[in-house]
Parts: C-alpha cells; structure tokens; sequence
C-alpha cells in the first residue's frame, strides 16, 4: 500500500518499503494549495513558506497494485516542511 501508515502517521509507504518523516512537518492546507495551484499553472517545484526549491521524490506504488495512486513527495530542506502530492491533481 503506499500512502501513509495509520498507525505511525509521520510515515510514508513507498512500494514495499517505510520512509520516516520524523523531522519533517507539514505544509498547512492553504500552503499546500497554493503549491498545487502554482505547479499547476507551470511553475517550479517551490516551497510556498520560504521560497527555497523543494526536493522532489515519486512514490512508488506497490507491485500489483494498479489502482493506488501516482504521489510525488516535495521535501523544503530549509524550513523542514513536506507535503505529498497526488500526481493526476498536478496534471490536470
């Protein structure tokens, strides 16, 4: 499954493997879709809390699994915050 872990809600299911976002927050609501919106409109991974550009990672689904969604996880390496991204939200 990938998404996040119910149980351990700071983790992130990529494929077969666990990710730890220990010290990662959160974008808020509002800053998460102002990011959407600006990818959307063609513009550069950014993080909307500071400006710096964020890290860029696609989540794998798991093997065997064709209806779990397609994820991008966007990590900002200077004010810590992250946010997962569903990938046909950004390309629509």
């Amino acid at each position: 499954m990938t998404g996040r872990d119910l149980a351990h809600p700071r983790t992130i299911i990529d494929g077969n493997r666990k990710i730890e976002m220990t010290e990662r927050r959160p974008f808020t609501p509002d800053e998460k879709a102002r990011l959407t919106a600006h990818i959307r409109a063609g513009g550069s991974f950014e993080c909307p809390r500071c400006g710096t550009a964020l890290a860029a990672r696609e989540i794998d689904p798991p093997e065997g699994v064709s209806y779990v969604r397609r994820r991008l996880w966007l990590v900002c390496g200077a004010c810590d915050r992250t946010t997962v991204l569903d990938r046909r939200t950004l390309e629509t």
